[in-house]
């Protein structure tokens, strides 16, 4: 059983006191219930460093996390413990790479931790970026041929034909026809060369 208390003020002074009791139970089943990401998880830290709520029940108010054995979550136990508002980071602590929010809960003594495995955001992320890579190269090839298309027909196939025509004429041939195909300086340069 876990008690917490609150005094009611009004004009300053102390008119009564709320408790709470909430069975240890009850609160670890909350805890354990919720879900963070596909394989995040939460648990509580008490005010003497036990975890609560833990998914690893063998450690459940019987290890402190800041006496764990690895390094890292002992460091991360200590900077839990000495929180006074909400803070997230990033650690590897908890057996692999992950954001981390902790906050301590009102004046309980209790910190709430929160992890999120890096993984379960960084593969979406990673499948969208290649996706949009595949996508924009898939745009810039169907521009790129588009664009081919165009100059070929607009610019290059007219342009041979003028050479054409004209090396017949340099050649001596004055009967070969100069056809304005396009009412653009390409055409003009074709009846230019038909007069």
């Amino acid at each position: 059983m876990m008690s917490s208390s609150a005094p009611i003020r009004a004009g300053g002074r102390v008119v009564g006191v709320v408790t709470v009791d909430i069975g240890m139970k009850q609160l670890e089943d909350y805890i354990q219930g919720l879900k963070i990401g596909e394989h995040g998880y939460a648990f509580l830290v008490t005010q003497s460093g036990l975890y609560a709520a833990s998914p690893d029940a063998d450690a459940n108010m019987k290890q402190k996390i800041t006496e764990s054995t690895d390094k890292d979550r002992r460091e991360l136990g200590e900077k839990i413990m000495g929180l006074t508002e909400p803070e997230h980071f990033m650690s590897d602590a908890f057996g692999e790479e992950a954001y981390i929010v902790a906050m301590p809960i009102a004046s309980t003594g209790l910190h709430l931790v929160l992890v999120a495995p890096t993984s379960d955001y960084s593969g979406p992320i990673h499948t969208a970026i290649v996706t949009n890579v595949i996508a924009a190269l898939l745009v810039i090839l169907l521009l790129t041929g588009a664009i081919y298309v165009i100059f070929e027909r607009r610019i290059a196939a007219p342009i041979q034909h003028l050479l054409a025509s004209a090396e017949k004429i340099a050649n001596g041939d004055l009967t070969a026809q100069v056809v304005a195909e396009h009412d653009d300086e390409l055409g003009h340069l074709a009846t230019a060369i038909s007069t």
